[in-house]
């Protein structure tokens, strides 16, 4: 008698680690996402432990290029971030959540309760939820000045500029001409931020991204669009 996977659980892999995965009736396949606690799989009904084993193997190469790195905040640490610092430490008050204090106006403190391991999967995602935060909160005054001076010094201008809420797609070009920016590009250095304003820019000259737009997204860059992909690419945020 076939035994199919149900319900949800995890298990250890050698090389993912932990990794979480959830059956559910609408999905078509195995679909894979990285998150602050480890690897989270949707999968399909009807797919036996055989079948997700096979599948992992066949995904192993791409979710490996993907993994974030492990996080490595450490008590005492000060991230900087070019235009803001984020320092991470603990208390011991009554408040037993993650508090995030704005120090300065550039400068930010995210407090752990001593009771969590600052290594531990609770830290990772407390701290991951606090950068978010942080982020959201410095976005339009960190992203938008400096999107616009962009603009005008191409000559090029949007409709209007926006912030977004996703990570994943870290700029969007509607064909109102509307240009969304994701929070999350406040953690970029600055040339890859403004390598993700260019290419915006670039779109309300070219809606899609043949040969013709990235000769013009590259001339925005100075010549340096491929390179700005590959680091990209291997770029890591300080959250999932």
């Amino acid at each position: 008698m076939t035994e199919y996977i149900v319900g949800s659980g995890n298990f250890a892999h050698p090389q993912l680690g932990i990794v979480s995965y959830t059956v559910r009736r609408s999905a078509r396949r195995v679909v894979a996402r990285w998150s602050a606690t480890g690897l989270q799989l949707s999968v399909p009904p009807r797919m036996t432990s055989a079948d997700l084993e096979r599948v992992i193997r066949q995904m192993l190469p791409r979710l490996l290029d993907i993994k974030p790195s492990n996080a490595s905040f450490a008590v005492g640490d000060t991230l900087d971030y070019g235009d803001f610092t984020v320092r991470i430490s603990t208390h011991d008050s009554d408040n037993r959540s993650c508090v995030t204090r704005k120090l300065s106006r550039d400068s930010f403190e995210i407090s752990l309760p001593c009771r969590i391991a600052v290594g531990s999967p609770e830290a990772v995602k407390a701290i991951s939820n606090a950068m978010r935060g942080i982020a959201k909160h410095l976005a339009p005054s960190v992203l938008l000045p400096r999107a616009r001076r962009l603009a005008d010094e191409i000559g090029r201008q949007p409709l209007s500029w926006e912030i977004s809420r996703g990570r994943k797609i870290l700029g969007h070009c509607n064909s109102r001409g509307t240009i969304a920016l994701s929070y999350a590009l406040v953690f970029l250095p600055g040339h890859l931020r403004d390598y993700i304003i260019y290419h915006e820019l670039a779109h309300l000259s070219e809606m899609n991204h043949s040969a013709a737009f990235h000769k013009i997204c590259n001339n925005y860059c100075g010549g340096n669009e491929k390179r700005y992909i590959a680091e990209l690419k291997a770029f890591r945020f300080p959250f999932s």
